[in-house]
């Protein structure tokens, strides 16, 4: 398919999930770079896709999580940027940016985008977007084994208020 349309990303997109899909059974370099080369086809087919970067930093930010290499970290951050530079109104993609952006230790710029994340939540007019609704993709955990993962409004409260703590 990706042979017969070279701007079409899905085909890119669907090696990419394969690839990812393999390295997350059997965590090896050759894996993640065949992986790598996928992610970076499908984005260029279709570097306006606030959507496929989007899915570009939750890969990367789950590579993060299992390797902590900070190269990775910081590309998770880079896709979750350039999704929200693509759809600068989406309070999740916001709190996504602002969730990877604490993870790899930027809490100072987390703050800003946890703040534009509740601004624009409260714009919001659709219950099913508001972040009180929604989950983030490599979270943080639920505190006992009894309770719920925190949504997105608690962890964006949470990442604002350490950094007026400051």
């Amino acid at each position: 398919a990706s042979e017969a349309d070279r701007w079409w990303a899905e085909p890119w997109e669907l090696l990419a999930d394969l690839a990812f899909q393999r390295w997350r059974s059997r965590a090896t370099q050759a894996n993640l770079d065949q992986f790598e080369v996928y992610v970076a086809t499908a984005v260029s087919a279709n570097p306006q896709s606030s959507r496929l970067h989007r899915r570009c930093g939750d890969w990367w930010l789950e590579v993060f999580q299992s390797t902590e290499a900070m190269d990775v970290g910081h590309r998770a951050v880079e896709a979750y940027r350039r999704a929200v530079d693509r759809y600068p109104n989406s309070g999740i993609l916001h709190a996504q940016l602002a969730w990877a952006m604490h993870a790899i230790g930027l809490d100072d710029e987390s703050a800003v985008e946890a703040e534009k994340a509740l601004a624009l939540n409260r714009l919001t007019p659709h219950e099913e977007y508001w972040l009180q609704n929604q989950r983030l993709t490599c979270g943080p955990p639920a505190e006992s084994s009894s309770d719920e993962p925190p949504n997105a409004e608690q962890i964006m409260l949470k990442l604002r208020k350490s950094d007026k703590a400051r």
